[in-house]
């Protein structure tokens, strides 16, 4: 296909965490590399900290537009509705769809989907490896950025010695680590850093602690001057919690419905993220909940702790 075709468009999932914009990016600066027209197609503004990141020719999603491309790529998203504003603005002839999540619903013409890799990073790396192509440090910073996001910080059970292999080897491609890192996690702004502590307070547990969560209301959102995409990561702050098996953020749309996260550190949480048409892994999972944030909690907190018994 890559062959075939010159004008590529190239989108990832709502909310993009590092790996979306990680292989994202990775992917179209390797097809500029090959000569390709592309334009990768923001789903919404760049997350604070991932702005460090090299990019291809890019532009966020625009409802007064139309984008027309041979091929549409599909980076990072499990189901079709985790673009669906592209897609509507787009026109193309085929849809391909590059992830690595183990619900992924295989809408694509074509399909490359290995819930084997650590992270969608893991597997274009691996197919630019196959192809025979050469990367740079543009491509190689993308690659790393995203494995180390999704692999939180090569301390999840997705890691594998592949994984490391591939990091080792990226680093041969001018990826540095300490500064990957720093942008990531020693990059904190103030008001962000009181906006968590403010959610963190409110941090709460089930009686016999198993089930910690976090929930975050728009107007908190508004009072610290902070987007909605400033919140990847503090989960994992409850899920650190000696006693806890599952950690549940929640947070309140523009709309009044309700955005859930889940994670675990042994059982699986995509059953329940599943009957809410979401997806993810069994570690780590999200669905929208068509409810007020305090129903939300009431009935996500009950079928966990059905989960439990």
């Amino acid at each position: 296909m890559i062959k075939h075709y010159d004008d590529i468009l190239i989108t990832c999932h709502e909310d993009p965490d590092g790996d979306a914009l990680g292989s994202a990016n990775a992917l179209g600066l390797l097809l500029e590399q090959l000569g390709k027209n592309v334009l990768f197609i923001l789903p919404e503004t760049v997350p604070r900290k991932y702005q460090f990141l090299p990019t291809p020719k890019c532009q966020i999603v625009d409802d007064q537009s139309q984008y027309q491309g041979d091929v549409l790529i599909t980076v990072d998203s499990s189901k079709r509705d985790r673009f669906t504003r592209v897609d509507q603005l787009s026109h193309y002839g085929v849809l391909v769809n590059i992830d690595h999540h183990p619900t992924n619903s295989h809408y694509g013409h074509e399909n490359i989907v290995s819930p084997e890799s650590s992270s969608t990073c893991e597997l274009l790396y691996d197919i630019f490896h196959d192809l025979g192509y050469e990367l740079n440090q543009e491509i190689a910073i993308n690659l790393y950025t995203g494995i180390s996001a999704d692999t939180g910080s090569f301390n999840f059970e997705n890691v594998t010695k592949h994984t490391f292999q591939v990091a080792g080897d990226l680093l041969s491609w001018g990826a540095e680590p300490h500064q990957i890192a720093r942008e990531l996690y020693e990059s904190v702004p103030l008001n962000i850093f009181h906006f968590r502590q403010e959610l963190l307070n409110n941090l709460q547990l089930t009686d016999d602690q198993r089930i910690a969560w976090i929930t975050c209301k728009q107007k908190q959102l508004e009072k610290y001057w902070v987007p909605e995409n400033e919140l990847e990561g503090i989960i994992n702050h409850a899920k650190s919690l000696e006693p806890v098996e599952f950690a549940v953020i929640f947070k309140e749309t523009v709309q009044g419905q309700t955005k859930v996260g889940f994670r675990s550190k042994t059982l699986d949480v995509t059953k329940i993220a599943l009957a809410y048409e979401g997806g993810g892994h069994k570690r780590a999972s999200g669905c929208l909940v068509e409810k007020p944030i305090e129903q939300a909690v009431e009935e996500i907190i009950h079928q966990l702790q059905r989960e439990l018994k």
